[in-house]
């Protein structure tokens, strides 16, 4: 959603995304999340509200996706 994706938000879409590690790599570098839309911020806010979203809890599963 924060790229800019319209549908298909499914977990083989995002290995696609990430299959290429460097490139998925340099674009979350070049990603300026201080410019993200308000619409795509009320998107994604029942998910930042979900009590497993937090960097603690994810660091436990996954310290790559903890740090995302």
């Amino acid at each position: 959603m924060l790229r800019g994706e319209k549908k298909n938000y499914s977990w083989q879409n995002a290995q696609k995304m990430m299959n290429n590690p460097q490139k998925f790599i340099d674009e979350i570098r070049a990603f300026d999340g201080r410019d993200i839309d308000e619409g795509i911020l009320a998107r994604i806010a029942p998910i930042r509200a979900e009590p497993f979203f937090t960097f603690d809890i994810m660091k436990g599963k996954s310290q790559a996706a903890a740090y995302l």
